[in-house]
């Protein structure tokens, strides 16, 4: 029999978007959907190449994660004319093949996607796959890159007993027409956070990630003062950061896919999460699924210092 033209009428194709915190939420999403169906995954990484003049360029980030045969060139395939189609505003789901997400929260119409179907979306829920969470966290950690680094930096987090991540987002969230939207988080979230955790009776070293150092610093004061910083090497992978915050035994997140990954990762019996509430600026978001059911909340107090 004759092998179809586009192998991706037979399986599930997501289409990635953004950087390495969205584009896991992708693959998981379109994983979700594939298991489901016990057919194969197919990532779309054409749009990463099509941002708009005043976006932040992404490259390319699961590289470490999936086999090359997985990758499409949709500009060459049945999917790019789809999703051109969806572009010129198509309506994207009546039992076709493109499947675009409604809304923030979880939309349970993926459940009637099909095999062939293309995903669209930020997908940003953990229920999109808690059908395959256990098998899915073990395969990230299982492939997350182990650089001199990654390993030597482990074995310091180590030794320090029991220790806190606390990730601090900057780089374009400082942007005005970014922070309008994702919302800017300052000392006074962190501060809460960290109260909830004495609380709790979890204490230990701060270890800080964050993309933009000093200034990270700077917005922490005297947080940041006894702090273990955490400044990859060059030529590392960004998952190895997260892979190293996933084994904290508390994480603070940001308003940040990286570190909701980071948080995700951990060993949920184990490590205790608290991310800001509200997660975006923007109140018009519905959050209710964006957060794992155990995780802790504490205000994000936008426009705080």
């Amino acid at each position: 029999m004759r092998a179809p033209a586009d192998p991706t009428t037979l399986g599930i194709t997501s289409r990635l978007v953004g950087g390495l915190g969205n584009q896991l939420f992708q693959y998981a999403a379109g994983r979700g959907v594939a298991t489901r169906l016990d057919c194969p995954l197919f990532l779309d990484q054409s749009p990463l190449a099509h941002v708009g003049a005043s976006d932040t360029v992404r490259e390319f980030a699961l590289d470490w994660l999936i086999e090359p045969t997985q990758l499409i060139d949709s500009g060459k395939s049945q999917t790019g004319r789809l999703i051109s189609a969806v572009r010129r505003r198509v309506p994207s789901f009546a039992g076709g093949r493109v499947f675009q997400q409604q809304g923030f929260a979880y939309d349970p119409r993926i459940t009637q996607v099909s095999s062939g179907a293309i995903l669209s979306g930020y997908f940003q829920s953990w229920r999109y796959f808690a059908h395959i969470e256990d098998e899915l966290r073990q395969d990230l950690l299982a492939h997350i890159p182990h650089s001199a680094w990654q390993s030597q930096t482990a074995a310091q987090l180590q030794s320090l007993g029991p220790w806190i991540a606390l990730h601090v987002r900057r780089g374009d969230y400082l942007l005005a027409r970014n922070s309008a939207f994702h919302g800017l988080l300052g000392r006074a979230y962190y501060e809460r956070a960290l109260a909830l955790l004495k609380s709790k009776g979890v204490s230990g070293q701060i270890v800080l990630f964050s993309d933009d150092p000093p200034s990270a610093k700077t917005m922490l004061g005297e947080l940041a003062s006894d702090a273990v910083l955490i400044e990859p090497s060059a030529g590392t992978h960004a998952m190895e950061s997260i892979g190293l915050i996933a084994q904290a035994s508390a994480i603070i997140t940001a308003n940040s896919s990286f570190s909701w990954w980071g948080g995700w990762l951990a060993n949920p019996q184990i490590s205790m999460v608290v991310s800001p509430s509200p997660w975006l600026n923007d109140g018009a978001m519905d959050e209710h699924d964006l957060r794992p059911l155990q995780w802790l909340t504490v205000d994000a107090g936008f426009g705080q210092a």
